[in-house]
């Protein structure tokens, strides 16, 4: 795999012009080894626009649902809008209105919908992280539709976060048929025991499937087939998928964020990384995860007081309700090293593993405690997390991987490290780099 990657990224220009039937701008940013050419001005219009869009489906919605007697349907309408309004702001509030019209249509629905209400309750519910919440509707929902795959993957996703992957993965043979869903968790189990190459070889073969069929599925599926490529080193393979979710939609955030990420990954351009952040974060209502992106860049740069500040936005940001819940490992992971947040993020470490008792948040405490000097406690957990280590990220390999050579168990460590070295591009060149200086120590 070369270190650089050349790739034209000629579908945004292809985006520019089919999204905003205008001619592209002379507004790039350029350097050796990449180009990437976007008008802001045209994007931001784009984005406008389709938030205007949805906001006229509300107004129309909500004058239905004045005038009928069955309002838990223009109910389930309305709550739609306010998801795919989310989609482009990133502002939580817009998910708990979904879900109050979702909980009330459930209410006052025959029967015969209750099923298909609990489902998109379960659904609405594991956007926000509430994962108790979205299994409990994910099995209200089989009472009324017994034999739904929607209905027992949904269960899937939720006790994934709850109980881990051997409790999750016995809801998936009871499917009788393998929809796009259902494949699309098959990978992901594949992916978290380690075989990335049979994943890969799924999520592939149907991510062309559900482009003609299922437009929506194959956005989750090259979403997911694009994170896997990062971890595998295959930038140039991360791109065309990105690409592939832009010719469905054209101002899709993930895919634009990600394109961002290889930017800084892969090439190390720093500008072009940060101009598209840049743009994303300023057409957002609330763009956390931009926040914690450009202060990883800062980091790297070693721009000390960018950095404190980028920190500080981004914790005060997520300091409460649902995007506390949604970014919980990211608030643990930039505040453990900072005294000001530490009690705060080690109280939310324990209260996560508390609740839910599986590899990565044992593993996030361990590193809490291991920062505070408290060595016991973080080799007692990262101990428990080595008797199944699915689905840990390359920087949660990186971090048990520190505590067990600073603990001089070497043999633990050069394991657990050389790991995290295979998943570098998606670490980043900051973690990257101190990753080398562990590695480097190795016997």
């Amino acid at each position: 795999m070369k270190n650089y990657i050349r790739v034209s990224y000629g579908i945004i220009m292809l985006w520019m012009c089919v999204a905003c039937s205008q001619k592209p701008s002379d507004n790039m940013l350029v350097n050796s080894t990449l180009v990437l050419p976007y008008s802001t001005s045209d994007a931001a219009l784009a984005i406008r626009e389709a938030v205007q869009a949805i906001d006229r489906d509300i107004t129309f919605w909500e004058e239905k649902l004045e005038r009928t007697n069955q309002g838990y349907l223009f109910l389930k309408k309305l709550s739609i809008c306010y998801q795919r309004k989310y989609e482009y702001t990133g502002n939580p509030d817009y998910l708990l209105n979904a879900e109050e019209l979702l909980l009330k249509a459930h209410q006052e629905a025959p029967v015969t919908i209750k099923g298909e209400l609990c489902q998109a309750i379960s659904r609405n519910a594991l956007r926000m992280h509430k994962f108790e919440m979205a299994k409990r509707y994910a099995e209200e929902s089989l009472n009324y539709l017994p034999n739904s795959v929607q209905s027992q993957l949904l269960s899937f996703d939720a006790l994934l976060q709850l109980k881990g992957l051997a409790v999750a993965e016995q809801q998936l043979p009871n499917v009788k048929y393998q929809s796009i869903g259902t494949v699309l968790r098959l990978a992901r189990v594949k992916q978290m025991k380690g075989e990335e190459q049979e994943a890969m070889a799924l999520l592939e073969q149907i991510g062309q499937k559900a482009q003609k069929l299922h437009p929506e599925l194959a956005v989750s599926t090259w979403v997911e087939l694009a994170e896997l490529y990062i971890r595998m080193g295959m930038g140039e393979k991360a791109v065309k998928a990105y690409e592939s979710i832009l010719k469905i939609d054209p101002i899709n955030y993930t895919a634009l964020k990600g394109l961002a990420w290889v930017a800084y990954a892969y090439d190390k351009n720093i500008e072009t990384a940060k101009g598209l952040l840049r743009f994303l974060q300023q057409n957002r209502e609330t763009s956390p995860d931009i926040l914690w992106m450009l202060a990883d860049i800062a980091a790297y740069q070693e721009k000390t007081e960018l950095y404190q500040e980028l920190l500080r936005r981004f914790m005060e940001v997520t300091s409460t309700g649902v995007l506390r819940d949604i970014y919980l490992t990211k608030v643990v992971e930039l505040g453990v090293d900072h005294p000001e947040y530490f009690p705060m993020v080690l109280a939310m470490a324990e209260a996560d593993q508390a609740w839910r008792p599986i590899s990565s948040t044992k593993e996030l405490l361990a590193w809490c405690h291991h920062r505070s000097g408290n060595d016991y406690e973080a080799l007692r957990l990262a101990d428990e997390v080595m008797q199944d280590p699915t689905g840990l990220s390359p920087l949660a390999l990186y971090r048990l991987g520190v505590i067990y050579q600073d603990l001089e168990e070497s043999d633990k460590s050069s394991q657990l490290l050389e790991k995290a070295q295979e998943g570098r591009f998606y670490l980043g060149p900051r973690w990257t780099e101190e990753l080398q200086v562990y590695m480097a120590k190795l016997p």
